[in-house]
């Protein structure tokens, strides 16, 4: 499945940290009337399970081209984010304090959370050399 992480080891054994690295998809998004494309992203970090949750941390890199403010060309912006995300398996605790995710079977859907990530680290505006 794409942009979902399989998370059954960390769930298996808490307190062990696993390396991982994943490419998401991340779908256009329409930012103040501006449609801003992203390239697929990659996401580095490590997994750490704790009873029924598992936090994920790691960076998030992504390229984003949006519309230059003075000539409107296309202009390419690198994004470097860091990750420190939870995800629960109980859908009662999960979204409770608005920052703890889903954890659906043995996997976790990456995609509105990388997607998130991306759009706040947008610049409010960019310009291209010219």
């Amino acid at each position: 499945m794409a942009n979902t992480l399989n998370v059954s080891q960390a769930l298996k054994t808490p307190g062990q940290i696993f390396p991982f690295s994943t490419e998401i998809e991340v779908e256009d998004a329409d930012v103040f009337g501006e449609t801003v494309h992203f390239a697929p992203a990659e996401l580095t970090g490590t997994l750490l399970g704790a009873g029924d949750t598992v936090s994920v941390r790691g960076e998030l890199r992504c390229e984003a081209t949006m519309a230059c403010a003075r000539c409107l060309r296309p202009v390419a912006v690198p994004l470097r984010v860091a990750v420190d995300e939870r995800f629960s398996r109980r859908p009662d605790s999960a979204g409770e304090d608005g920052e703890t995710r889903v954890i659906e079977g043995s996997r976790i859907d990456l995609t509105d959370c990388a997607r998130e990530l991306l759009i706040l680290e947008l610049p409010m505006r960019v310009l291209c050399s010219e």
